[in-house]
């Protein structure tokens, strides 16, 4: 009767386990999530938009021969205001000129600062005017020169690298000089410029 009774057990035992592996086949797997978050359940993660509004850079130059040295540099910080369409922005600038013959020494230092307002047209394309404040050190006697004027002109921007771009373009002053200052050459004259500029 034990014999029997056991047989019955272990039966109802083997019977028993079989059906649980039975169920746990028809258990839908968990679906465990990461925590991201109250309310953030379900949205994408948003990819941050790069504006690369603030720009920085400038341009600086070197002239050397016939008895002439010189070299300027000018940094300018800038400000897109309008994403792609307007940009205002400022710098300063330094020019050493030197010039030297037998007999003749000629120096001079020129400080100063500027503003532009550029308005983006069509892809690089722009237009800009720029005020521009000047102050001339002629070191043989001892003067100074100040100088104001507002330049009109048009440009590209040319991308050449991710965050890095070359303008270049053609501005004329719109206030004419004065042709009693001696290194005036006109009322007006057109001249080309090149810039760098790099965006965070």
């Amino acid at each position: 009767m034990i014999k029997h009774l056991l047989i019955l057990l272990i039966m109802f035992g083997f019977t028993f386990v079989q059906a649980q592996n039975e169920y746990d086949d028809e258990v839908p797997p968990a679906d465990t999530e990461e925590f991201v978050g109250f309310n953030k359940k379900g949205k994408e993660k948003k990819k941050r938009l790069d504006q690369c509004r603030l720009r920085v850079g400038g341009a600086a130059g070197f002239l050397i021969g016939n008895g002439e040295l010189g070299f300027n540099i000018s940094p300018i910080v800038g400000y897109q205001v309008v994403e792609d369409r307007l940009e205002v922005g400022g710098g300063i600038s330094y020019d050493f000129y030197r010039f030297r013959e037998p007999g003749l020494k000629y120096t001079e230092n020129t400080v100063g600062g500027s503003i532009y307002l550029r308005a983006y047209v069509w892809e690089g394309l722009f237009a800009q005017f720029k005020g521009v404040v000047q102050k001339t050190y002629i070191e043989q006697n001892q003067t100074a020169i100040r100088q104001e004027n507002i330049f009109g002109g048009v440009g590209y921007q040319y991308p050449i690298a991710d965050r890095a771009f070359m303008n270049f373009g053609l501005e004329i002053n719109l206030i004419p000089y004065d042709l009693s200052i001696a290194n005036s050459k006109g009322k007006r004259i057109p001249s080309p410029f090149f810039q760098f500029q790099f965006c965070f």
